[in-house]
């Protein structure tokens, strides 16, 4: 069917349907889709003048009440209409309800020709998740142990099929055709039992995998990997304060002597205090970062003007390196019920011996500016990821360099921490940087 009429009827709307995307319509897909149907309200003396605010010719109405369509979709005899809209896109009420035939029911063109095109994007997008290239990597931050089942198709396609450019315009569209294929193909490999999800209070199995409890389920760290192996390979960042390192033992040394601790240096000396097992550590250590992320567990600043005063909760649970201190815990531990308490001993006050000068030495002058700090970090990161097999892209590092800059204090000119989408555009990409081969 070549032509499509401004205002097509049900079959002229299935049929143009059909040869635009190859598939089948019926009333009830129309529907389905969301396709919003219209009918011709005549004029009559006897309807009130309010209805059609002085069109003598009458005028096209929708019918747009969700019960309508609902009850037009189940049974597809003739459409009862009870809710519809005036000549000036007024809601109003119609009593008693209207009975419009099929025949006269009208579909919009431009409503059909969104539709085709939704269609015919998904269509090509048909096998997003084969990998198109070997070695692509989804990273994850420092800490990841658990994600949250909804957030699970956007990291995925955005692993998959990474933006070099932000406009791009054809691989954002693949990249957001992805995202409706692995919204599909999760649920359904959970359906199969192919990839377990998690109660996120029990952290045992799910009880009701469905809908929005499957949606807030959790997915851990391994049960993913199996699933993606051979088509996506996942890996979780090492900590990008290196412990290793004199600046990291400086920066430690100077939050202790605040008494602020990272959320898993206090799992680990509370478990030590009570004599917890590893298990039992682990789960203590979670169990703080989720009273963290619910703003139960009061968590501090680790840098800037406000360093270690109370901070707003993580975005994101199951991150171990925010800062807490005793006493926070404490009052947390008083609310649960507990009864242990965690007792840090004060340090003992000893001369503190000369620091050579050379200890923490400043950056080298070709590292003062800080977007060569980022890009000498990116090259460092670039070469870990080549090592284990990786296939990194300037847009797959971003979000990880991001984060490193926040936890390194890295500022820009303007005295903030760089975003990922800006890294991308003005220090990692468009020439900026050259990743080390």
């Amino acid at each position: 069917m070549d032509y499509l009429p401004k205002h097509a009827t049900i079959e002229q709307a299935c049929a143009w349907l059909h040869a635009e995307t190859g598939q089948t319509w019926i009333l009830a897909r129309l529907l389905e889709v969301g396709l919003m149907p219209w009918f011709w309200f005549d004029y009559s003396p006897t309807v009130p003048p309010q209805v059609f605010c002085g069109r003598v010719e009458g005028y096209l109405a929708p019918i747009a009440f969700a019960g309508d369509t609902s009850c037009l979709q189940a049974d597809g005899a003739d459409a009862r209409v009870n809710v519809t809209r005036n000549a000036e896109g007024v809601a109003m009420k119609v009593a008693p309800a209207m009975r419009v035939p099929l025949s006269e029911l009208r579909f919009k063109r431009e409503d059909l020709e969104v539709v085709a095109a939704d269609q015919i994007r998904r269509d090509a997008c048909a096998e997003p998740c084969l990998v198109d290239a070997p070695g692509t990597v989804l990273t994850l931050p420092y800490g990841t142990r658990h994600l949250r089942f909804e957030e699970l198709p956007y990291k995925i396609a955005a692993a998959l099929w990474p933006l070099s450019d932000e406009s791009d315009e054809v691989r954002q569209v693949t990249r957001g055709g992805a995202i409706m294929n692995w919204e599909r193909e999760l649920p359904s490999a959970v359906k199969a039992g192919k990839l377990p999800v998690l109660d996120p209070l029990t952290f045992g199995p799910h009880p009701y995998p469905r809908g929005a409890a499957l949606a807030g389920a959790l997915v851990a760290l391994d049960d993913l990997r199996t699933y993606l192996a051979g088509r996506l390979t996942v890996i979780v960042e090492m900590t990008s304060a290196d412990p290793t390192t004199a600046l990291y033992a400086e920066q430690k040394a100077h939050r202790l002597a605040a008494n602020c601790y990272e959320i898993f240096e206090a799992a680990e000396a509370i478990a030590k205090q009570l004599g917890l097992n590893k298990y039992n550590e682990e789960k203590l250590r979670d169990d703080m970062a989720q009273a963290a992320f619910d703003g139960k567990l009061t968590v501090r600043s680790p840098r800037g003007h406000d360093q270690y005063a109370p901070t707003t909760p993580p975005d994101t649970t199951y991150i171990y390196y925010y800062l807490t201190t005793p006493d926070d815990v404490n009052k947390w531990a008083n609310s649960r019920g507990f009864t242990w308490r965690w007792e840090v001993q004060p340090p003992t006050p000893q001369a503190t011996p000369p620091v050579a000068e050379s200890a923490f030495p400043e950056p080298s002058p070709e590292l003062r500016h800080w977007k060569m700090r980022v890009q000498s970090a990116a090259a460092e990161h670039w070469k870990a990821l080549r090592a284990s097999g990786a296939n990194p892209t300037v847009s797959s590092i971003v979000d990880w360099m991001a984060n490193w800059c926040r936890d390194n204090n890295v500022l820009t000119d303007n005295g903030i921490n760089p975003s990922s989408g800006y890294l991308r555009t003005h220090v990692l990409g468009g020439g900026n940087w050259t990743p080390p081969t």
